[in-house]
């Protein structure tokens, strides 16, 4: 794993837990990332999702977000934040910490160390009530979560992509969502979100992440003398997460009314490929191609040229082997417009794709992953993902990987991909105008 500015630096302190730092002079801050991590399951997810946000409202010494904001105001503008990411059927919980360089700040020697004390109390110490977590921080984020969980019923693009994925995995951790369910919310109490945070600390894999101006040894330093309470628990590369193979046979189809006034139709496929496949970086460019650019297949047939989707692209999640369509369409062009879609999918399995296509895809593709570089935020997440598939690609393999890519390689991946699901959110009683009831 690498920035332009240099390659991630693999270390791991003397309690085992390993830790990754970027040492690089792109950026004027520090940031520091430790992520817990989970299996992805049905009885856990939700009290996962809750977990974080109730954590950060206060520790031992800084009992509420009032005492929170203003230690970080005195830590110089600092700034702590926390979330839930999904990786496949596992999840991550993540610690987030930014802090200008010291080297910078009048009076500002001894920051890094002071923050990181911040960061470990916030972590190892939250805000207790007669041994358990607060109720009343408890009972408070419970609604937030109920008000985010319904938010996302109202976005109609997320709430479709998520009802595919229900469709799709049925039964399996991949369809829960990272924000949990809500008939989970009126079990979770104190005393359970407690144990949840208990087991976590207890037995739950972790990992330090950071990207700052180093030097790696100040920092792996400052680091041990704070979290040496965390005990280690290795970090396993994702081999419980298979790939969503085809299953054959007819695509399902699946049609849901609401009062709308713009139809939502998402195309779910099973590729197969995951993250270390041969076939990823030819899969990868193959849904540039498809669906990933404004000068893809999908954006110039369907919503230019036939005019049919206020929008329409791909997108893989490499981390499951899957693929996914999304465009937005008037509930009574249903029909063409899927059409037009598949059309397009066939066209890229047939090797229909010419060398402007070919080469604009993989020029997009280069300042995407440049561009990654510039943002801390974007090489820890890189930085996670491969330490969780166990891959290690510095910026010029990845680049060199990319340009290899044919024609040939291109159709060999996509033709392993299959459509297994068809999602479409029409209006209210359009169902039957549309032979889909």
């Amino acid at each position: 794993m690498t920035g332009e500015a240099g390659e991630f630096v693999a270390r791991r302190l003397s309690s085992g837990i390993p830790f990754y730092f970027l040492p690089t002079g792109k950026f004027r801050s520090l940031r520091l990332s430790l992520f817990f991590l989970r299996d992805l399951r049905p009885e856990s997810v939700t009290e996962t999702a809750l977990l974080p946000e109730v954590l950060i409202r206060g520790s031992r010494r800084h009992p509420d977000l009032r005492a929170v904001h203003r230690r970080l105001d005195e830590l110089y503008g600092a700034d702590l934040a926390v979330n839930v990411q999904k990786h496949g059927e596992a999840e991550s919980v993540g610690w987030h910490l930014d802090l200008p360089e010291e080297r910078y700040l009048q009076g500002g020697e001894g920051l890094t160390g002071q923050a990181l004390d911040f960061l470990a109390e916030m972590v190892l110490e939250p805000y207790m009530e007669e041994g358990r977590l607060s109720a009343r921080y408890v009972d408070q984020e419970k609604v937030n979560l109920a008000r985010r969980q319904q938010a996302l019923i109202n976005e109609k693009g997320r709430y479709s992509l998520l009802r595919c994925i229900e469709a799709m995995f049925a039964g399996e951790p991949y369809a829960l969502s990272k924000w949990g369910r809500p008939e989970d919310l009126p079990g979770i109490d104190a005393e359970r979100l407690s144990a949840s945070f208990r087991e976590l600390l207890a037995s739950a894999p972790r990992v330090l992440i950071g990207v700052g101006q180093g030097p790696v040894d100040r920092i792996e330093a400052e680091l041990e003398r704070r979290l040496e309470r965390l005990r280690p628990e290795a970090l396993k590369p994702l081999e419980g997460t298979r790939a969503a193979e085809p299953r054959g046979g007819q695509p399902r189809v699946v049609t849901e009314e609401q009062p709308v006034a713009q139809g939502k139709l998402v195309l779910g496929f099973r590729t197969g490929v995951q993250i270390g496949d041969p076939d990823y970086d030819p899969l990868v460019v193959a849904n540039g191609v498809l669906g990933g650019f404004s000068h893809s297949k999908l954006f110039r047939n369907v919503r230019e040229k036939a005019s049919l989707a206020y929008y329409a692209y791909s997108f893989l999640d490499a981390s499951k082997g899957v693929a996914f369509i999304q465009a937005g369409i008037e509930p009574p062009d249903y029909h063409r417009a899927l059409q037009i879609v598949l059309e397009q999918v066939e066209a890229v399995k047939r090797g229909e794709v010419s060398d402007e296509e070919l080469e604009t895809t993989k020029l997009r593709l280069f300042n995407q992953l440049r561009e990654s570089t510039d943002s801390p935020d974007a090489l820890i997440h890189q930085a996670l993902e491969e330490t969780l598939w166990g891959i290690r690609r510095s910026l010029p393999e990845r680049l060199e990987a990319i340009a290899r890519v044919g024609r040939e390689d291109l159709v060999r991946a996509f033709q392993r991909v299959e459509l297994d699901t068809i999602y479409y959110l029409t209006a209210t009683g359009q169902k039957e105008a549309l032979g889909l009831a």
